[in-house]
């Protein structure tokens, strides 16, 4: 990809842009983020693309691409900078990238965009875009020590230093299925959260209904068309995770799609297509338990409470449906 980018540059098809200095992309993303005691060296950096930068009062937390010298080198840098304008205390640290040897895929094919930066339980999550739908996070404690580097999106920190993510899938896939990751900064070690065997009923239900199609297509036509036809990764998207105070259960709303081949579903399999994951005994997640329920049973439980808002009163009781 690099000797791509150089020959491209060398004929005339694109040209290289002057990089931008840390301290003007600070201020063209209105970030009050220059503090009296940054040094000339720091503000006058020159960085690769903008700065990513998040605000809450008078805290900052920042991260850039520092623009290299050599760009034909498989290494990068990434600078993060958290910061107090009213105690004008800050901290900074630079965290290296190989190509070679990054399993979050960063600078497999060139660097790609810090998309955002954000703060969730003490912990610093900044997500990198590495493909078209596909990005990597990098979490950093309170003194912005890196405790891990998860591919996934969506990252969620919960009290007990757990993360959550949505596992990456390539955008070329033939089905795209939800997949819950918990990566544990404690211990350094990720499993699969959700789902997990043996499903629940109407998981089953579901891949029932999704082999039957693929049965009645055949093998023949599944590696024709390159499709996997495994009933098990039927096409699925999901709603924004919600943690309960201890950090030990969560639920979040997944809805079961039909792949390309299958039938609209019926009004009477509307409801079974939509379902509440509850998550519980996060404290440890290799033993912590997923269920899944239609959500049309949460729907009766809570008559009165908007679909959005469910997954809140799902943690707080999470055996409300069996």
């Amino acid at each position: 990809m690099i000797q791509t980018l150089l020959l491209l540059v060398a004929t005339g098809l694109m040209q290289p842009g002057e990089p931008q200095t840390l301290e003007t992309g600070l201020v063209a993303a209105d970030c009050r983020c220059v503090l009296r005691d940054m040094p000339p060296t720091l503000l006058t950096m020159p960085i690769d693309g903008d700065p990513a930068v998040d605000q809450r009062d008078d805290e900052f937390v920042v991260a850039f691409w520092e623009h290299p010298f050599d760009p034909t080198t498989p290494t990068r840098s990434m600078g993060v900078i958290s910061g107090n304008r009213t105690t004008q205390t800050w901290r900074m640290t630079q965290l290296a990238f190989d190509e070679r040897a990054d399993p979050t895929h960063v600078t497999e094919w060139w660097t790609g965009p810090i998309t955002s930066i954000g703060q969730s339980n003490g912990m610093t999550l900044v997500n990198v875009g590495i493909a078209h739908d596909a990005f990597s996070t990098v979490v950093l404690d309170g003194d912005l020590r890196e405790v891990g580097r998860v591919y996934g999106r969506g990252a969620v920190v919960l009290r007990t230093g757990v993360v959550l993510y949505q596992r990456g899938q390539p955008h070329a896939a033939p089905t795209h299925y939800v997949e819950v990751a918990a990566y544990d900064t404690r211990s350094r070690k990720e499993i699969t959260l959700y789902p997990r065997k043996p499903y629940s009923a109407v998981r089953q239900q579901f891949i029932s209904r999704t082999k039957a199609v693929y049965d009645r297509i055949g093998e023949e036509v599944c590696a024709k068309i390159n499709h996997h036809c495994d009933p098990e990764k039927f096409n699925s998207y999901k709603e924004p995770i919600v943690a309960n105070t201890a950090g030990d259960t969560v639920a979040f709303v997944v809805h079961y799609q039909a792949d390309v081949f299958m039938a609209p579903a019926s009004s009477g399999d509307a409801d079974g297509a939509s379902i509440m994951a509850v998550c519980e005994g996060l404290q440890n997640p290799s033993t912590a338990l997923c269920r899944e329920t239609p959500l049309s049973a949460w729907r009766h439980a809570f008559p009165r409470v908007a679909d959005e808002d469910l997954p809140t009163f799902a943690v707080q009781a999470p055996r409300t449906v069996r």
